[in-house]
């Protein structure tokens, strides 16, 4: 009998004040840009992710991500984050209380894996996505905001930018870079060794994250690949 998720991690947060946090597999996806791919949620455990961001106890789960919708409330030159709460994340916090997904691993994921749906990917032990990620036989993309800890993620994840300055400094520290173009900087277009993502309306929506996976951090000096550029909608 087939599952909607796994459980996939159960305990405390390596961000904030290191809270009870759960990491579920989701398996199928509606998402048009990245393809029906398998998803990864990180969420609070002891609380909805609505509560989480009012309460600002979402820092567990999303580090001091320049998008937090609390530090938004506190500053009105921050953007807010682009993931609606009610939907995704707190379904799959309600269904998880509801004792929907196994509470164990799947033996093998062959499709890509997209890692953090929502919430930071460097909230959990680096010790268990390396573990994890040896059951995804089709690749993964992940991003995390935290790139300035977090360098053992380097070689799995992208690093979340929003301006030049981070993407050279991420870029200088060994990793590859994912950089988001607000709308006040589009004039900023892409600077040498960047190239806009190519599931976006403005690259012609080419392919999916799904056929694509680009997005899987820097293997190594070796890995001559580029950083990835997005129009801020």
């Amino acid at each position: 009998m087939s599952v909607p998720g796994y459980v996939i991690y159960d305990g405390p947060s390596r961000l904030g004040g290191g809270g009870e946090i759960i990491a579920i597999l989701t398996m199928r996806s509606e998402n048009q840009k990245t393809g029906d791919m398998p998803q990864v949620w990180i969420l609070r455990k002891d609380c909805a992710p609505t509560t989480a961001a009012s309460d600002g106890t979402d820092e567990d789960i999303c580090g001091q991500c320049a998008f937090r919708l609390y530090l938004a409330r506190h500053d009105p030159n921050r953007k807010n984050c682009y993931v609606t709460l009610i939907h995704g994340p707190n379904q799959i916090w309600r269904a998880y209380h509801a004792g929907n997904y196994a509470p164990h691993w799947p033996d093998m994921i062959t499709d890509p894996v997209r890692i953090g749906s929502y919430g930071d990917p460097a909230a959990v032990p680096l010790k268990m996505w390396r573990d994890f990620l040896t059951r995804c036989r089709g690749g993964h993309t992940m991003y995390t905001h935290q790139w300035r800890r977090f360098s053992g993620l380097r070689h799995y994840a992208m690093a979340s930018v929003n301006s030049l300055a981070e993407q050279h400094t991420a870029a200088e520290q060994g990793w590859r870079t994912f950089r988001v173009i607000q709308k006040e900087d589009n004039h900023l277009h892409n600077v040498i060794g960047e190239i806009t993502c190519p599931a976006t309306p403005e690259a012609g929506r080419r392919t999916t994250c799904k056929h694509c996976r680009i997005c899987d951090g820097k293997k190594g000096d070796y890995d001559r690949r580029k950083h990835i550029t997005v129009a801020a909608h």
